[in-house]
């Protein structure tokens, strides 16, 4: 049989026994730091690996997830294009492509397409604005970021970019250069 006890009785016993083990832990730690001997070491500037929000500088919040909602229907409309594509060649006889499909892909990746050139450089350029609050002086650190994507976008491709990612790459790294000469 389960023996009862009140509240009262359950919250005396906790506390004794808490009060107990808080004791015991403070006499552990007091015979430790009298046996060890302490060895302060100070440097006047240390350079922290790690990276650290600028203090004046405020991502841009709004800007962020408009650009990654835009991004997520383009990456949903190419996707269909694929899929449409993909579908379309099950023959192996035949392979036939969807004029439509055809039609749409070309004109993504024209000029004034939402994978062209400009539309795509312009979205790399303004979420590398938005993401470092419009800092400028983090010009190097956005350049090698969109550097590194593109390298590993690169690699996909076994470093063999198609030319229109090579063009949008200079058009990103131009337009990064002409934001921050900007008065």
């Amino acid at each position: 049989m389960i023996d009862r006890i009140s509240a009262n009785q359950a919250t005396a016993y906790y506390q004794a026994n808490r009060n107990a083990s808080k004791n015991a832990s403070t006499a552990v730690q007091q015979e430790e730091s009298s046996s060890k001997d302490t060895l302060n070491i100070s440097t006047s500037s240390v350079s922290s690996g790690i990276y650290s929000k600028p203090s004046g500088a405020k991502v841009d919040r709004a800007t962020v997830s408009k650009l990654e909602e835009e991004v997520a229907k383009i990456k949903e409309n190419l996707r269909s294009y694929v899929l449409k594509l993909i579908s379309s060649q099950g023959n192996a006889q035949a392979i036939t492509m969807d004029t439509d499909v055809v039609t749409q892909a070309k004109q993504a990746i024209s000029e004034d397409g939402e994978w062209g050139i400009k539309a795509v450089s312009d979205r790399i350029v303004e979420f590398a604005k938005a993401i470092s609050g419009n800092d400028k002086s983090k010009l190097e650190t956005l350049k090698a970021a969109i550097e590194k994507g593109f390298q590993q976008a690169g690699a996909a491709f076994n470093n063999q970019l198609p030319s229109i990612c090579s063009q949008t790459h200079d058009e990103v790294m131009k337009k990064l250069d002409a934001w921050v000469n900007e008065d």
